[in-house]
C-alpha cells in the first residue's frame, strides 16, 4: 500500500505472491530516476507479464472516503470543524493535508490511520482478484 501511495505500479506473481513495486516513469517525483538501475526489475515484470496481476491504487474518491471517515474518528471538535470546512472546500485534499500539518500530532494520527485504509484497501482488492479466478 505504501509503494502504491508513493507513486509505484505495483504486480503480484500469481503463482508466488511476490511483490514488485517498480517506479512509475510518468510520475514527476521519478521523472530524474535513472531507471537503468532498476533495469532488471521491469524487464522481469514486462517479458512475463502474463504471470502477474497489476494492483490498482485505490481511486481519488477512495480517498476522499478515507478522510470524511477519519474526520468523523477526531475527537478534538475545533480540528474535526476544521477538517470539515478543509474537505467542503474546493481543492480539499490540498486543505486537509494543510490542516492537518498545522494541528499538533493530528498528523500523526491521520497518517497512521490512512495506512490502516490503504493496507485494508490492497486486501480487499487481493481477495477480490481471487474470487473473480473461482
Amino acid at each position: 500500500a505504501q509503494d502504491l501511495s508513493s507513486g509505484m505500479i505495483c504486480y503480484i506473481h500469481k503463482e508466488t505472491n511476490a511483490i514488485k513495486a517498480l517506479f512509475d516513469e510518468s510520475h514527476e517525483y521519478y521523472a530524474d530516476l535513472d531507471m537503468d538501475l532498476w533495469g532488471d526489475e521491469i524487464r522481469e515484470v514486462q517479458d512475463n507479464l502474463e504471470k502477474y496481476i497489476k494492483i490498482e491504487k485505490w481511486s481519488t474518491h477512495e480517498a476522499f472516503r478515507f478522510m470524511v471517515d477519519f474526520v468523523q474518528e477526531v475527537d478534538n471538535p475545533k480540528i474535526k470543524e476544521r477538517l470539515t470546512e478543509a474537505l467542503n472546500r474546493g481543492k480539499p485534499f490540498r486543505n486537509f493535508r494543510r490542516v492537518v500539518d498545522n494541528q499538533g500530532d493530528i498528523d500523526q494520527q491521520w497518517f497512521e490511520y490512512r495506512d490502516k485504509r490503504q493496507r485494508e484497501w490492497v486486501r480487499r482488492y487481493l481477495r477480490n482478484i481471487e474470487l473473480q479466478k473461482e
